[in-house]
C-alpha cells in the first residue's frame, strides 16, 4: 500500500515500505522508491522525538531504496517522514501528513544456550542436544542460525525453552573443532 503518490511540476514519486510490519530490533526500515530519475528526496527519521535529516537522489533508473539507520526497541515511537522532492529548481514541499509512516521496532530477543549432551564423549556422526531459552522479538517463535566450520543450518524454534540437536560429521572430528557460531534472528 503506497503512503501516497503525488506528481508535482513532473515531478513523480511513491514510496513504500518493503519490509512491512515490524522492523527487527537493531535492524533498518526499508522503502522503495519509484520517482523522477535524479530528483532529490528530503525525509527524516524521527525517533522518540529526536528527528534526524536525510537526502536521497532516485538513481538515473527511477527506482531505488532508502533505509533507515538501524532501529532500536525501547528508544521511542519512530516515524518515517517524507519532507520534499525537488530537482534543480523545481520543487515541492510535502506537509500535512503526505509520505508519514509509523515503525514498529520488535523487541530485542534475549537468549540462553545451554549444552545437554555432554560433548566430551562425542564421536563422528553423533549429535549434540542444545537447549535454547529466549524471551522479546514480538513472536512466540525465533529463527535460529548456526554455523560449523562454514556450514550454515538454521532451524525454527516453536517455544522457549527449545531443544534441538546438531549433526557432530567426520569434518568437524577430523579438524578437531567442535564449536559453532549460534546467532538467534
Amino acid at each position: 500500500v503506497p503512503l501516497r503518490s503525488v506528481v508535482v511540476a513532473d515531478l513523480e514519486l511513491t514510496i513504500n515500505q518493503t519490509n512491512s510490519g515490524m522492523v527487527c530490533h537493531n535492524s533498518p526500515a526499508i522503502f522503495s522508491v519509484v520517482g523522477t530519475p535524479n530528483a532529490t528526496v528530503s525525509y527524516n527519521v524521527i525517533i522518540g522525538g529526536a528527528t534526524q535529516s536525510y537526502t536521497y537522489v532516485i538513481p538515473e533508473s527511477g527506482t531505488g531504496t532508502i533505509s533507515t539507520p538501524n532501529l532500536v526497541s525501547g528508544a521511542g515511537a519512530v516515524r518515517f517522514q517524507v519532507t520534499q522532492i525537488s530537482f534543480g529548481s523545481c520543487g515541492k514541499a510535502l506537509s500535512g501528513g503526505a509520505y508519514n509512516k509509523n515503525i514498529s521496532v520488535r523487541a530485542r530477543i534475549d537468549a540462553t544456550l545451554e549444552t545437554i549432551t555432554d560433548p566430551a564423549y562425542l564421536c563422528a556422526t553423533n549429535s549434540v542436544e542444545l537447549k535454547l531459552s529466549y524471551t522479546g522479538g514480538g513472536g512466540a517463535s525465533a529463527e535460529i542460525t548456526y554455523t560449523i566450520n562454514g556450514e550454515v543450518n538454521t532451524v525454527i524454534a516453536t517455544s522457549s525453552p527449545f531443544n534441538f540437536n546438531v549433526q557432530i560429521t567426520d569434518s568437524v572430528r577430523n579438524s578437531g573443532v567442535q564449536s559453532g557460531d549460534i546467532v538467534v534472528e
